[in-house]
């Protein structure tokens, strides 16, 4: 009876542990997300897949989106990653980032004039 008490606790304990997020998604796991340029003027929009470091990772998803208008991209590049960066440079010059944006669990990125709405 002393064991199964043991036991009771020690698995009452744990079912309040949660585990950490993780940087990838399941294989099937949509990754679609509108890029929103809010702006009246252009961007040029690229990301990196975040799980592979600033030093290796390649340009993915690179757009040119209008003012005004939006983009819907695809961010599956058969990593199973969920972690982007995501990078908009204006016209004007002005630019704005987000680092370790989860494309599982959002649906767009909503940028104007070198900030994120």
């Amino acid at each position: 009876m002393r064991v199964l008490a043991i036991s009771l606790i020690f698995a009452s304990a744990l079912s309040g542990c949660l585990p950490a997020p993780s940087e990838t998604g399941l294989a099937d796991q949509n990754r679609v997300v509108d890029v929103v340029n809010a702006a009246d003027i252009g961007l040029h929009f690229y990301a990196t897949n975040a799980s592979r470091g600033r030093a290796f990772a390649a340009r993915f998803a690179e757009q040119d989106i209008r003012g005004n208008y939006y983009q819907t991209i695809n961010f599956d590049d058969g990593s199973n990653g969920c972690l982007f960066d995501l990078f908009a440079t204006f016209a004007d010059g002005s630019q704005t980032e987000a680092r370790k944006f989860n494309v599982c669990t959002e649906v767009s990125w909503v940028v104007s004039n070198g900030e994120a709405l």
